[in-house]
């Protein structure tokens, strides 16, 4: 296989250097990437290569060695942040859910006629009572 770019993630490189080896070949995988390429300058991964060894005036190959390290770690740190973005993302969402689902019990409820606690009491006590004073208890309960 000759794949011409990296991902952000380890795992589906290794997928698509699996399939390679998986279609009946031998199987062998072999990465071409440029320096200019999405997933090194989006993250300047390119920034991890030591200065000297970049030579950004030459056409060629640097040590895919080094290179492949740069990257490897690189590809570390954003699934690193990725997995970040994730947990907090599935915090936040379960919040919202455990929310949804409150308001969608205490809404079943109400269709039902079923007597419901009120949310503002529920919530902040104080507020309930400077709205209940403000505009009177047979309103706010209406």
């Amino acid at each position: 296989m000759i794949d011409t770019n990296r991902h952000e993630s380890i795992r589906i490189d290794q997928q698509l250097q699996g399939r390679a080896g998986r279609q009946g070949d031998p199987g062998s995988s072999r990465f071409f990437i440029s320096l200019e390429d999405d997933l090194i300058t989006r993250y300047r991964i390119d920034n991890l290569i030591p200065r000297p060894l970049r030579r950004p005036d030459a056409e060629g190959r640097l040590d895919p060695g080094l290179v492949n390290r740069e990257i490897d770690r690189g590809q570390r740190i954003i699934e690193g942040e990725n997995f970040e973005i994730r947990k907090t993302l599935a915090k936040y969402s379960g919040q919202v859910e455990h929310d949804r689902n409150k308001i969608q019990k205490r809404r079943q409820a109400l269709l039902l006629g079923q007597r419901v606690p009120d949310l503002l009491r529920c919530r902040a006590s104080e507020r309930y009572s400077e709205i209940q004073a403000r505009i009177g208890a047979k309103k706010l309960q209406e």
